[in-house]
């Protein structure tokens, strides 16, 4: 039921933080405005060419956001029916009939202007949440199992993941902060590799996320917490 979401997330691993984010973020059902607004702001932190739309429209495609349409005013049935059969007739006639299977269109599917920019459709009303399948994936993410396969690759550093998730704990770190820290901690054990190696898996782990700086995510701080517990 998730695999189409495990394969966006695949295909998108630059934003892979902001794909889980939406999905968070949309738990409790939000306007189109208040996701687009979240994914603007944290688009700020990521290398991507797609819109807010896009994200929503990819996420709904992945099976991963619902679109929760919003009910047609009552006043405007009249309106409707003073439209007259015969609009229903000529709707009928070029759709082949009012069982006619209507196909679903994302934001996705429209075409694109002379710069290669999406030419959104007319915003839906209703509410965006996300889903089932959506809720399963996130809950079906063992954070400590695959951190863990992460440290056994290489047991003697394993002590350097946890210190940078400490220090970017306590407070953001820049690459240059990081490597001017890390330098005993690495002589200690005899490794010549820098801050970025360990920033860029711990990020690919959901353990770290850059915000001009690098920041500990809640996944970071419960892998800490984990830990200090054992």
């Amino acid at each position: 039921m998730t695999d189409n979401i495990e394969r966006l997330v695949g295909a998108m691993p630059g934003t892979r933080g902001l794909l889980f984010g939406i999905m968070e973020f949309c738990r409790e059902a939000k306007e189109p405005a208040q996701v687009d607004a979240y994914v603007t702001e944290q688009l700020q932190f990521y290398t991507s060419v797609h819109s807010p739309v896009e994200f929503r429209s990819f996420l709904e495609k992945a099976g991963a956001l619902d679109f929760l349409p919003a009910e047609a005013p009552e006043d405007g049935a009249d309106e409707l029916e003073e439209a007259g059969t015969d609009g229903q007739r000529d709707s009928d006639d070029a759709t082949g009939g009012t069982d006619a299977a209507e196909e679903k269109v994302y934001a996705t599917d429209f075409p694109v202007d002379e710069d290669g920019f999406l030419i959104p459709a007319p915003e839906r009303a209703g509410l965006w949440q996300t889903s089932e399948q959506g809720r399963a994936y996130l809950a079906g993410i063992d954070y400590q199992k695959r951190f863990d396969e992460l440290l056994s690759a290489d047991p003697p550093l394993s002590g350097i993941y946890y210190l940078i998730l400490e220090l970017c704990s306590d407070e953001p770190q820049s690459i240059d902060e990081l490597d001017a820290q890390l330098k005993a901690p690495l002589a200690a054990v005899g490794s010549k590799k820098h801050a970025g190696f360990f920033v860029e898996l711990l990020e690919g782990y959901d353990a770290l996320k850059w915000e001009k700086k690098w920041k500990t995510t809640t996944v970071g701080r419960e892998l800490l917490a984990a830990r200090k517990e054992e």
